[in-house]
């Protein structure tokens, strides 16, 4: 959507934290506000800041809260473009876990987990990106959603140990 409030459709070429690229008939002048609706990304705010005979670029205006979200659905997009979540998600029966970052051990609810990584839920504050341990397994925060934080483990987890009977404490 431009700035007089017209929509166009367009494609996403490119995308990363600071900018989107896309091919579109529409073209905004340089510096105009725009705003697009991103599968994954969902709204995204920005200003047109390359102009090309196939589309534009804009930069990504937004908070630093609104930009960790981006770069959470970016690495999770890229997880799942090169196979991150090919492997089965089990519930375990023990959900009580103990997470830990470099100062201390959180407790945690295993939502699920697969040989991949682990969603978790926590009241604890994770950045996006940190390095935390699951029990004995390293991983990293790839994104938050109302609570639940998603993470990839470093190494994927053997095959006999991903079952409903697995524990991280």
């Amino acid at each position: 959507m431009l700035q007089d409030g017209s929509e166009h459709l367009a494609e996403t070429v490119d995308a990363s934290l600071t900018g989107i690229s896309f091919r579109s008939r529409a073209v905004p002048y340089r510096g105009q506000r725009v705003i697009a609706y991103v599968s994954d990304l969902g709204r995204i705010e920005g200003t047109a800041a390359r102009i090309s005979k196939d589309g534009f670029a804009i930069t990504i205006a937004g908070t630093r809260y609104r930009k960790d979200k981006i770069a959470g659905a970016l690495t999770w997009a890229k997880l799942e473009e090169i196979g991150g979540r090919t492997t089965e998600r089990i519930s375990p029966v023990v959900k009580d876990a103990l997470l830990f970052t470099n100062n201390a051990a959180h407790a945690v609810e295993i939502l699920n987990v697969s040989r991949g990584g682990a969603a978790v839920r926590s009241s604890v504050f994770l950045p996006l990106g940190a390095v935390v341990r699951l029990g004995d397994h390293a991983a990293i925060v790839l994104r938050l959603e109302n609570g639940v934080y998603a993470l990839a483990f470093e190494r994927e987890l053997a095959p006999e140990i991903v079952n409903s009977d697995i524990r991280f404490t």
